[in-house]
């Protein structure tokens, strides 16, 4: 069995013979060309589980979600076309301006995606139809993401974990969804 202890300030986990066994035993009749203990995913699985285990020990299962506060506000400054920087807070003239260049923004209800405006008015920008210049804001997006990486127990250096520009948003008041049942 697989058993974890503390050595100082360092974790140390051993994976016992045990557990070797599992996944070196040869099974009954099989030879060096037949299929590896490694194809069985059921020896796999037990160690997978155990060190699953014996992980979250050491540094407890990862956040799915988490809040943060960042104390000084970085302009990311929003340019919608040839309009920008916009100001924040938005004046109703550049929220005009986004409306201009947006279309509305389509929901969920159950299975299909649609657009009713009784039910929300939002206006919606693609990435790709406006620009965040801020010479700060890259950095600033890079310290919010290492911060969400350290509280989800992740490397934040791993390929593929970023923060992606994906849509604004521009919520008319009183824009949430109105009472319904879905």
């Amino acid at each position: 069995m697989s058993e974890s202890r503390n050595m100082s300030d360092r974790e140390v986990i051993t994976i016992s013979d045990e557990d070797e066994q599992d996944l070196s035993s040869d099974k009954s009749g099989s030879s060096d060309d037949d299929v590896s203990a490694f194809d069985d995913p059921k020896p796999l699985s037990a160690l997978k589980q155990r060190l699953e285990k014996e992980l979250n020990k050491i540094c407890g299962p990862p956040a799915v979600a988490g809040s943060g506060y960042f104390p000084a506000f970085t302009d990311p400054e929003v340019y919608v076309g040839s309009h920008g920087p916009l100001l924040l807070p938005l004046s109703e003239e550049d929220a005009r301006r986004i409306v201009h260049s947006a279309h509305q923004a389509p929901f969920g209800r159950g299975h299909e995606t649609i657009i009713d405006s009784s039910m929300r008015k939002t206006w919606e920008l693609n990435n790709n139809e406006f620009e965040l210049r801020g010479a700060d804001w890259q950095q600033y997006t890079n310290e919010m993401v290492r911060s969400v990486a350290k509280k989800m127990h992740l490397n934040p250096e791993f390929p593929g974990f970023h923060a992606e520009l994906y849509k604004m948003l521009l919520y008319e008041k009183g824009a949430m969804f109105k009472s319904h049942q879905e």
